[in-house]
């Protein structure tokens, strides 16, 4: 049976390591027993703990979601790449000092790679079903996407590093005095190595839970900015985090992760990482959430938030979609960093 799960992976490991009879070799080694101790969003999306590259000094990603011929764990585990060849490589095959894998037991990880690293039963549901957007679906990328970023500390010292936790302060400063997208591509030309992992995490995760299907992507942004989806998973609970919503926790408080995500997609278009066109479109879709969550005004609580009325919904998203980049930069104008916008039924496209 194929894994289907990082649960299954884990134990799939563990299994093979003790039939191999190493079952307590990893622990010898700087990473350890990385699998068993790393969250899910921590092993697909983040570094081999406690080792880098000898020669460039860069963390070692521990796999790439959809490509296992690229993914470190598998040419570790083949004994194949600069880093890993069994004669040459600076760390050799691993287990190192160990039994190698069997080409049966690499494969298996290896193919769970290619599926594109399902988490659980439920995701591969979601793909057995074709894709169809659900509202859990929708919950399950909020979820994954928080865990990948919000609630993972790797990802938030990323954040610090390049500067995105105030990309809206020093997006809207430009704008404000006429030199953009000058000043800002002055910030951040120097840290682009950053913001190509930012923008991989955010990447990989829409790939993985929403297909990079528009529709399903559309249909996530609208549930997340009425406030829709009720997520009682107890680490949500913990946080006072039940409901998906961009953040806000009472009246008083505006959220700025909507012009912080805008001015990062800006950022990733002129470092020109990536598909312009796809940031552009998700910047469209992204846009749309705030424009619902602006004349929603959902809460954060502990029951879901009542949704809009279609004929309101289907207003809004006439309003938002057609918008060119020039007219959706000129809505963030309007409040600066942060804020609702003042009249999300009539954008500004003067």
């Amino acid at each position: 049976m194929p894994l289907r799960s990082y649960r299954a992976v884990q134990e799939f490991i563990e299994q093979s390591l003790k039939v191999n009879g190493e079952g307590g070799i990893a622990n010898q080694a700087p990473h350890g027993s990385f699998w068993t101790t790393l969250s899910y969003a921590e092993f697909v999306n983040g570094n081999v703990p406690n080792v880098s590259d000898p020669s460039s000094g860069q963390p070692l990603r521990i796999l790439e979601i959809g490509n296992p011929d690229n993914s470190n764990l598998i040419m570790a585990l083949r004994g194949t790449g600069s880093l890993f060849d069994v004669n040459n490589g600076a760390f050799g095959r691993m287990p190192y000092g160990g039994t190698p894998f069997t080409d049966d037991q690499i494969g298996e990880i290896a193919d769970w790679i290619a599926a594109g690293c399902p988490e659980s039963e439920l995701n591969q549901r979601m793909a057995d079903s074709r894709g169809r957007y659900t509202p859990q679906m929708g919950m399950e990328f909020w979820y994954q996407l928080d865990a990948a970023t919000l609630y993972n500390p790797p990802f938030m010292a990323i954040v610090g590093r390049s500067g995105a936790g105030a990309i809206q302060n020093i997006f809207a400063q430009a704008r404000s005095a006429g030199r953009y997208p000058g000043d800002l591509f002055a910030f951040v030309q120097a840290r682009r190595a950053d913001w190509i992992l930012l923008a991989n995490v955010q990447t990989d995760t829409f790939s993985q839970y929403l297909g990079n299907d528009w529709n399903n992507i559309q249909s996530a942004f609208e549930d997340f900015g009425q406030g829709v989806l009720l997520d009682n998973r107890p680490e949500r609970a913990a946080r006072n985090d039940l409901v998906h919503l961009m953040d806000i926790r009472n009246a008083a408080e505006p959220p700025v992760g909507y012009h912080r995500w805008h001015a990062s997609i800006r950022t990733i278009q002129l470092l020109e990482i990536g598909d312009i066109a796809w940031w552009e479109r998700l910047d469209s879709m992204l846009g749309l959430g705030w424009a619902i969550q602006s004349y929603a005004r959902p809460k954060q609580g502990t029951v879901a938030n009542p949704a809009l009325a279609s004929q309101d919904l289907e207003a809004l998203r006439r309003a938002w979609i057609p918008l060119t980049p020039e007219q959706r930069d000129r809505q963030y104008d309007l409040t600066g960093p942060v804020g609702y916008h003042p009249n999300p039924m009539h954008p500004t496209v003067a």
